[in-house]
């Protein structure tokens, strides 16, 4: 049985793929074709990173940063400031045996760049928190009041 969040991934891979599939003269191969070929083509990761890479026109790769980051993510493990446990301790992340939990992460993850603004921009707040706090006190809330949001179907 597919779940929903295998339904998810399905269809973001599939929306990803299909606008990777931009002519340079900005037409679109067909939808048909388009999701023929995605269907047959499920990358790994790292080969979706690396078709990324080599294709994107409008997005570069900062490789400093990622070092940067590497760095702080290793420091962090060792010095148990990152843990596991520490992701579903706070008050706005799922608990580890909330079966909408993946739904939620996806969701978030999608949406993850999506907040970041110029710093004399007016920033929003939702429950006193901003950045990335702020989206996950969105979609609780908007779960909250029923609107199921992390729903891909």
């Amino acid at each position: 049985k597919t779940s929903r969040l295998d339904i998810s991934w399905f269809k973001f891979a599939r929306l990803t793929y299909f606008f990777t599939q931009l002519l340079p003269n900005n037409k679109l191969k067909s939808y048909a074709t388009t999701y023929r070929t995605a269907k047959m083509a499920c990358l790994s990761p790292a080969e979706s990173g690396e078709f990324i890479v080599k294709n994107a026109k409008f997005v570069k790769i900062n490789e400093d940063g990622i070092s940067n980051l590497v760095q702080e993510v290793i420091d962090g493990i060792k010095s148990k400031a990152i843990d596991v446990d520490n992701f579903s301790q706070h008050g706005y992340h799922p608990k580890p045996n909330d079966r909408n939990a993946p739904n939620w992460i996806f969701l978030i993850d999608t949406l993850n760049f999506c907040f970041w603004t110029p710093g004399d921009a007016t920033k929003w707040k939702v429950e006193q928190q901003t950045g990335y706090f702020s989206l996950c006190a969105a979609v609780n809330r908007a779960l909250k009041e029923g609107i199921d949001i992390t729903n891909p179907i």
